[in-house]
């Protein structure tokens, strides 16, 4: 049988490096916001991302699991760890935005036009966008399963 609070603890930590992580691209990205509307729109989903991150956590921690929801359990266990990747994947691209390797002033200028110009490439804005989009669409899987759960708790409790 899992522990109901190991589970929260077991996924506590992948929730806080994805509100991390997408803190951190939603604070950069948001310096350029008004550049373009395909940072815009960037923007607007790594904030989305960021509010179903925190709003999950804040679910999964106030939650008191019964000990008759243990596919409950796991299925929510499964859905946060197939995010882990993709949280991953979101972390090295603010590592690319940071990383340069330079000789010489002429390569230290040529890598800060590169490190400048990379966050705002289309097939960078698009990649993120895809990686964004499995993250919500694990996250919100999950949300709801909560939800229909507590729903059917509320009418077993009723009847």
């Amino acid at each position: 049988m899992i522990d109901p609070l190991s589970v929260t603890a077991g996924i506590a930590g992948l929730f806080s490096l994805g509100i991390q992580v997408t803190e951190s691209l939603v604070k950069f990205y948001t310096s350029y916001k008004d550049q373009d509307t395909d940072v815009a729109r960037m923007t607007t989903r790594l904030e989305s991302l960021l509010d179903t991150f925190c709003g999950l956590d804040a679910a999964v921690q106030r939650r008191t699991f019964r000990p008759d929801e243990q596919d409950l359990i796991k299925n929510i266990e499964s859905s946060v760890r197939n995010c882990d990747g993709l949280i991953q994947e979101l972390k090295e691209e603010i590592q690319k935005f940071d990383r340069a390797v330079a000789v010489g002033i002429r390569g230290t200028l040529r890598a800060a036009g590169r490190r400048a110009a990379y966050p705002f490439r289309q097939s960078t804005l698009q990649k993120l966008d895809e990686v964004v989009g499995e993250i919500r669409h694990n996250l919100t899987f999950t949300l709801e399963v909560l939800q229909l759960r507590d729903h059917e708790n509320t009418q077993d409790d009723i009847t």
